[in-house]
């Protein structure tokens, strides 16, 4: 018998693309055991990156932790997969292509390098 992760990693970086992907996944969020809101930055004291997602989380009867990570040089698809992995999630959660698509074609992006090379389910929004 197959046992799927009972976990979800939420990739949060505020943008309407970010909130978009949450809305569209509360029903799935609902139904697992353990959620994380994972912010890539720098911590900003006065915005505070994620506690405004934890709340609105917290509003629908959600508990999550917040994982905010420094890019510290990596790419932001490394620190998002390596979450993904090191928390067991089996969905990830994220906006898509926020750049404009010839930047993402010429620079590549965070959207190309998951879907690429992610082995887990993923919910993305535009």
């Amino acid at each position: 018998m197959l046992e799927f992760s009972r976990g979800a990693v939420i990739a949060w970086d505020g943008k309407r693309a970010a909130a978009r992907a949450l809305s569209d996944a509360m029903d799935l969020l609902e139904t697992e055991d353990s959620i994380t809101v994972l912010h890539v930055g720098e911590e900003d004291e006065v915005r505070m990156p994620g506690r405004d997602i934890m709340e609105h989380l917290s509003r629908h009867g959600l508990s999550a932790s917040l994982n905010s990570q420094p890019k510290a040089g990596m790419a932001i698809s490394d620190i998002v997969l390596n979450t993904c992995a090191e928390s067991g999630a089996g969905l990830l959660v994220m906006g898509a292509y926020e750049h404009s698509r010839f930047s993402e074609m010429i620079l590549g992006g965070v959207t190309r390098d998951i879907v690429s090379r992610t082995h887990i389910p993923v919910l993305m929004s535009h």
